[in-house]
């Protein structure tokens, strides 16, 4: 019921991810289990940070359907403190998106919506990323082909 997954078998980690939300919706209080009913979790990935072809760290990172991206975001901070009390790897929230590209249209007069760019999702997916806290300043260096994102977050959320 949680599992929004299609034309596949749910993997361990999305099944344990979706066991831990269950458990931790079982123990809340009644007004955020309705909210949190309608949460859909569409995949889940433990990935690895490197650095100098080192892993220096894996994290777990959980995309959930658009619609309940809100809903999740409401209750983000209880559902990653129960997911990495259990699992014990940094977890992160995102919303699935759709990226369009820009020469595939049905008609030449179709237009794309801006929300569905690459350089819109990738940005919706950083907030994403950085939910409780807010973006308040990006800058952009380009040096020898290489392109370095500088990302300034508040200061009372860090």
């Amino acid at each position: 019921r949680r599992l929004a997954i299609k034309d596949r078998e749910p993997t361990e980690v999305e099944k344990e991810v979706v066991s831990i939300i269950d458990d931790h919706i079982k123990t809340t209080k009644k007004s955020v289990k309705s909210e949190l009913s309608r949460m859909a979790v569409v995949q889940a990935k433990v990935m690895s940070i490197k650095e100098e072809d080192k892993v220096m760290q894996k994290v777990l990172l959980v995309y959930v359907s658009f619609n309940s991206l809100r809903v999740t975001q409401a209750n983000i901070l209880p559902l990653i403190s129960a997911i990495e009390k259990k699992k014990g790897i940094p977890t992160f929230f995102t919303g699935k998106r759709t990226i369009l590209s820009r020469w595939i249209k049905v008609h030449k007069s179709q237009k794309r919506p801006r929300n569905r760019t690459l350089t819109a999702v990738h940005d919706a997916i950083l907030e994403d990323l950085l939910h409780p806290a807010n973006i308040t300043g990006r800058r952009m260096r380009v040096r020898g082909g290489k392109t370095l994102y500088r990302i300034f977050v508040s200061e009372e959320s860090k």
